[in-house]
């Protein structure tokens, strides 16, 4: 059922303390389209240790009911916003000051469970693919042609290459979005499936970056620069289309994204983005996103 969708409702008391319009790191262009890590992933950046950041924000909550007066500025850059969770760290893991355990999470559960992260572009090469003059998804090094796993892998999409691995929740360290660039900013992010290099389908679903429309409108304008008949890549258009989550009973739970897909054809979709009413000035854009 195709509905009006009920306004987001993340962690209230965390992503209010930090959510700033200026939370990003050093963009390349005002004008090129990016998508900046979500506000609750923040803590997991900002932690040397890359905790998962669920149970980082269990104790973060902890920390400022002991500590009321410990405040964020909503006027901060990326990197500022980062350094001002130091006095945090430094209670949760300073052995002369750390907190017992928590209810919903003990500190052995915080420190066993880890997000890797790729520090450099060596460490991200394994995952590096482009598109090549037959608009296939090939390996940067090894030049094979990318299979993904049936119900498909994580992609970020970054200066035109795609990086691309499956997203790991049952081993530690876990691999999210956030693992290929060290939540740095991307230009498109969601799970893609892709047989021997040809891509299938499409779903703009990353809960570390959360695209909006117009990045979805961006990531198909490129697939499109790269000749990549539109016609045959499935998209799934449900925030698009407000697809409801909720489920039939009132207020009831959301149900997951991948339970409740609405695929489009790609060159459906973009048609619709772009002819939606907030027009991008496309082509000039484009060019710069390409570079």
């Amino acid at each position: 059922m195709i509905q009006s969708s009920d306004k987001t409702k993340p962690d209230d008391t965390f992503i209010n303390s930090i959510s700033s319009p200026l939370c990003v790191r050093d963009t390349p262009s005002e004008e090129m389209p990016v998508i900046t890590i979500d506000p609750r992933s923040l803590l997991e950046v900002a932690d040397d240790k890359h905790r998962y950041g669920k149970n980082l924000r269990t104790y973060f909550k902890e920390f400022t009911t002991l500590f009321p007066d410990f405040q964020l500025s909503h006027y901060q850059s990326f990197n500022e916003k980062l350094e001002s969770f130091r006095p945090f760290f430094s209670w949760l893991d300073d052995s002369d000051r750390r907190p017992n355990d928590l209810k919903d999470c003990s500190l052995q559960a915080l420190d066993g469970d880890r997000v890797e992260y790729l520090e450099t572009e060596l460490d991200r090469m394994p995952y590096k693919y482009y598109i090549n003059h037959e608009g296939l998804l090939e390996h940067v090094v090894s030049h094979e042609l990318l299979t993904t796993q049936p119900k498909g892998d994580m992609f970020v999409l970054k200066d035109s290459f795609f990086y691309i691995n499956e997203k790991r929740t049952k081993t530690i360290p876990r691999f999210h979005h956030s693992s290929f660039f060290g939540g740095d900013f991307v230009n498109s992010a969601g799970i893609i499936i892709v047989e021997k290099g040809k891509i299938k389908v499409v779903y703009p679903h990353s809960g570390h970056y959360r695209p909006l429309d117009r990045h979805l409108l961006w990531l198909l304008l490129f697939l499109q620069q790269q000749t990549i008949n539109l016609s045959t890549v499935k998209v799934d258009a449900q925030r698009i289309f407000k697809v409801s989550r909720h489920a039939e009973k009132e207020n009831g739970p959301k149900s997951k994204k991948m339970d409740c897909v609405y695929l489009l054809p790609g060159n459906v979709v973009l048609d619709f983005l772009r002819s939606a009413s907030y027009h991008l000035p496309l082509t000039s854009n484009l060019n710069l996103f390409l570079l």
